[in-house]
């Protein structure tokens, strides 16, 4: 398993300077993020959270991934943490909120997009537009994961 200090140097590689439609760097949204999961008890929630941009939102493969470390249960949770183009939202909601932390870590980054610091240096109208999205993906995130939890 890779160290956090290796997750970390993994994403900052990925991302650089690169900045999501708020204006916040990349970096430090999967920093934040990571940050929300400190406390889980799984020694693989850091490192996910960290990496969870990678492979969707830079120009990393999953081959970069492997090749720096991550075994193949890391790689599962990225991948499970990662929107496909043209992905339907409810199958990528639903295939997050399938693994107990992969849920715990979606939560947190949707939590995490909600934050007033990310949504700063938007107009009024395009803040509320993000919240709104943000909104309606934690409900539907919310509705996948009873779904889950009710299948036999």
């Amino acid at each position: 398993m890779i160290t956090v200090a290796q997750a970390d140097a993994l994403a900052q590689r990925a991302h650089g300077d690169d900045r999501n439609d708020s204006g916040v760097r990349l970096i430090d949204h999967v920093r934040s993020v990571a940050a929300r999961m400190v406390h889980d008890p799984d020694p693989y929630a850091v490192l996910a959270a960290l990496l969870h941009d990678t492979v969707e939102k830079s120009s990393m493969t999953w081959d970069d991934l492997r090749s720096a470390g991550a075994d193949e249960r890391l790689i599962a949770l990225v991948d499970a943490l990662t929107e496909r183009d043209v992905e339907p939202e409810h199958e990528y909601l639903s295939r997050a909120a399938a693994d107990p932390l992969t849920l715990r870590i979606k939560r947190a980054d949707i939590t995490d997009k909600l934050d007033l610091r990310e949504l700063g240096t938007l107009t009024a109208e395009a803040r509320r537009t993000m919240e709104a999205r943000a909104q309606h993906r934690l409900a539907l995130l919310e509705e996948m994961a009873r779904r889950h939890a009710a299948a036999p």
